[in-house]
């Protein structure tokens, strides 16, 4: 089983990021080159009636401001990307004319149903750029017409699409709209217009650049874009009845300590904030609501004044390189009147934080891996990295979490280039400690004593080995263990048991323990059933572990016992001497059994290997010799009325019959490369009728 951390994400906004690869993050640093460029909505509501098709206002309506569309390109990553194109498209005829001033300056056009970009604007590594249009939209003559508004920028030959925003177009004659567009003003002009995406923090006039984990001071500012009053009572954004307007600010993942620290006409008190602090993984938010009357209104062509609303919050800690968090304004509520005098007002601005640190960032950042499987027997963990930006030679520790002393353990360290530096480590015996709940935690850490610098992680790999385990050391192994390879079986028949337990395509590795210095393993191991079998992809595993050069041993204590007995599809038993019984190996009616490396030592009367009414079965590097004290041993390797079988690479000795005895009328047996010594028959081929030559084939064999 394998589990890949295949994306270089930022330490920002990482909810949701598991379900791209299975893998959780939690970051309290930037790493890298991620995540993707992406794109953000901009569109706010649509004003009044608008104009008629011919360029005059819509009836009974003065003069009305344009609304604002369009969206932000982030580029998080270590490199300058070139925008190309954006576009707003509507599902529907929205779009009358652009009507003051657009970002970028030039190269906007506009149809009914689209409002396009085209040009050549660099966004330089770690940045941000909007794209913002102010349009007027054309007259609507049925009331409250709904449209999908969707912003995408073309950048690099790639496409990024926002998700989709539905707009209400108010109708009519008689509804009243407004307009409103709502952000983070560091500047304190008299009206707040959407301005650069890039915010440094703090309130007017601009502050430092925020630092990490720096509380941080924002002043919010909401504006009614519309024009001046008309006879019919002026585009106010919202009215003392029945609706206040209410603004959401979204707060991202990472940032803390939430708060508002001022809060004035014409907005309510800040106690009557409703604020959700952000964790690492989730948003969070602040939800406030304008003062009900004539002093919470915000009237056409006006802004709430800076500092009317001030909210605090803290930027997530730890060593940033550069680090883009998006802030998310909506605002919901009614235009001035009532009845059907009212508009609905539904909005979406962003505004985007850069993070900063001092130029000696270190890394920091932590991955907690997927659900690892159970009976684990090996994890070999890799992590890749590089320096995506900047310089310097600060060195990158690879730790991991010890559960039991609540520590981080290093496992390896690496000073990272623009290539690719690569850090390994294997667990086998000693991964329990590391292991909480079926899953791992690691991180990449620095001291950050160097230039600064963005850590690009490309992979992090556990390659996962499962598989029960047996040992029958003394101490050691146990049939009530769990099996895994700190706690093993005892017997090998446990082991098979718990095989068919896990459904298929397990493994079971039995250790040499004490089988060859003290007391052999058991014979008479059943492995058959559905739930023993394999895949063509993966086959069930009955798997000797080699050391010291000697494989487990297993004697047989009946002399009609079989050591190994195959009775499911897709099983293979490698690596085990067995001794004894009537047969060491015993393939019985399976499909695709595979028997390797198999020392059998055939007694008197007794069989090496035998396939019986089998399919496509390979017998291969195997040694079938006889057994110390035997006298007449059978046939060494036995294929009886078995399909497709392969005999290769074996050595047969000492046989008081034949050493490989071909007994089927099926065709399809090859028989190759094997040798054949001292046996009454090097090779017998027995069938009650004929086979045809091209499915028989015998050859590059050795004989003595």
């Amino acid at each position: 089983m394998t589990n890949t951390a295949g994306f270089a994400l930022a330490g920002t906004n990482l909810s949701g990021a598991s379900s791209l690869d299975g893998v959780y993050y939690q970051s309290t640093s930037i790493l890298g080159s991620g995540p993707n460029p992406s794109v953000r909505t901009m569109f706010s509501t649509a004003i009044e009636n608008g104009y008629n098709l011919g360029g005059t206002p819509a009836p009974g309506r003065g003069s009305v401001g344009p609304a604002y569309y369009g969206g932000v390109f982030l580029n998080p990553t270590g490199a300058a990307i070139s925008v190309t194109q954006v576009n707003v498209a509507s599902s529907g005829n929205t779009f009358f004319d652009i009507s003051g001033t657009t970002t970028p300056a030039a190269g906007w056009t506009v149809s009914m149903t689209l409002l396009q970009w085209t040009g050549a604007l660099s966004v330089p590594a770690n940045s941000a750029q909007e794209f913002i249009v102010p349009a007027r939209p054309i007259f609507i003559a049925a009331a409250n017409t709904v449209v999908n508004l969707t912003f995408s920028a073309v950048a690099g030959g790639t496409t990024y699409t926002a998700p989709a925003f539905a707009q209400t177009l108010v109708g009519g004659a008689g509804p009243y709209g407004a307009d409103t567009v709502g952000g983070f003003d560091n500047v304190g002009a008299a009206t707040y217009a959407p301005q650069a995406s890039i915010v440094n923090g703090g309130v007017p006039p601009a502050s430092a650049a925020i630092t990490p984990n720096t509380a941080t001071s924002f002043s919010v500012r909401v504006r009614e874009s519309g024009a001046n009053a008309s006879s019919l009572n002026g585009i106010d954004s919202h009215t003392a009845a029945p609706t206040s307007l209410v603004l959401k600010v979204t707060i991202p993942a990472g940032w803390s300590a939430v708060s508002v620290m001022t809060a004035t006409t014409p907005w309510q008190a800040p106690g009557t904030a409703t604020i959700v602090q952000p964790t690492a993984l989730v948003d969070g938010s602040v939800s406030i609501t304008t003062i009900n009357g004539a002093t919470g209104r915000i009237n056409a062509g006006t802004s709430s004044p800076a500092g009317t609303l001030v909210i605090r919050a803290t930027s997530p800690a730890g060593a940033y390189s550069s680090s883009l968090f998006p802030f998310t304004f909506t605002m919901t509520g009614t235009s001035q009147g009532t009845g059907a005098n009212q508009a609905p007002i539904s909005s979406q601005n962003q505004s985007v934080v850069r993070v900063t640190s001092a130029s000696t960032a270190g890394v920091n950042t932590e991955f907690l891996s997927a659900a690892l499987p159970s009976a684990v027997r090996q994890i070999d963990l890799r992590a890749d990295f590089n320096v995506t930006l900047g310089s310097g030679t600060d060195t990158v520790n690879l730790d991991v979490f010890n559960f039991l002393t609540s520590s981080w353990v290093n496992l390896g360290t690496a000073t990272p280039t623009a290539l690719n530096s690569t850090l390994t480590h294997t667990f086998t015996s000693d991964f329990a400690p590391y292991v909480s709940g079926n899953q791992m935690r690691v991180r990449l850490v620095s001291a950050g004593t160097t230039n600064s610098r963005i850590v690009g992680v490309d992979q992090l790999l556990w390659t996962v080995s499962v598989g029960y385990t047996v040992n029958n050391t003394a101490g050691v192994g146990n049939d009530a263990n769990s099996g895994t390879v700190a706690s093993p079986f005892a017997s090998i028949a446990k082991g098979a048991t718990a095989l068919a337990a896990l459904g298929g395509s397990g493994a079971l590795y039995v250790e040499v323990g004490a089988s060859r210095s003290g007391t052999p393993y058991a014979g008479n191991v059943v492995i058959t059933g559905a739930a023993s079998a394999g895949t063509i992809a993966c086959a069930t595993l009955a798997q000797g572990v080699v050391s010291g050069g000697n494989t487990p041993l297993i004697v047989q204590a009946g002399a009609n016992d079989v050591g190994f007995q195959i009775g499911a599809n897709f099983v293979t038993v490698d690596s085990f001497q067995i001794r004894g019984g009537l047969v060491q190996v015993d393939v019985e009616g399976a499909s695709n059994a595979t028997v390797s490396n198999i020392v059998a030592e055939t007694a008197n009367g007794g069989y090496g290997i035998l396939t019986n009414g089998a399919a496509n079965v390979a017998v291969s590097s195997n040694t079938v010799q006889r057994a110390p004290g035997a006298t007449y041993p059978y046939e060494g390797i036995w294929i009886y009325n078995s399909a497709n079988a392969v005999v290769d690479r074996n050595t047969v000795t000492d046989m008081s019959d034949a050493g490989i005895l071909i007994d089927s009328t099926a065709t399809g047996v090859t028989v190759t490369r094997n040798v054949s010594a001292r046996n009454t028959f090097g090779i017998d081929l027995v069938s009650s009728g004929a086979i045809a030559p091209a499915k028989l084939k015998i050859y590059s064999n050795t004989f003595d």
